[in-house]
């Protein structure tokens, strides 16, 4: 696997066509810091951008306190 985003990942990534309109939406999305621009103004994204971009999945706990212990069931 490369080490950046090919032109279909930025593409999905920004939900933009046009590069000058992927750079302006990199930079709200605060990743700038790792798009590197060729000489030719062409750009490229370093896949370790993404990172885990995912929230933690969030654990749900039951709390059954309110129950009682049982022994008092009608």
């Amino acid at each position: 696997m490369k080490p950046w985003l090919d032109e279909q990942e930025v593409v999905e990534l920004t939900k933009k066509v046009r590069p000058s309109a992927q750079l302006r939406q990199l930079e709200a999305m605060k990743l700038m810091d790792r798009v590197h621009q060729r000489t030719d103004g062409s750009f490229i994204v370093m896949r370790e951008a993404m990172g885990n971009t995912q929230k933690p999945a969030k654990e749900y706990k039951l709390d059954f306190s309110g129950l009682g212990n049982g022994s008092q069931a009608a």
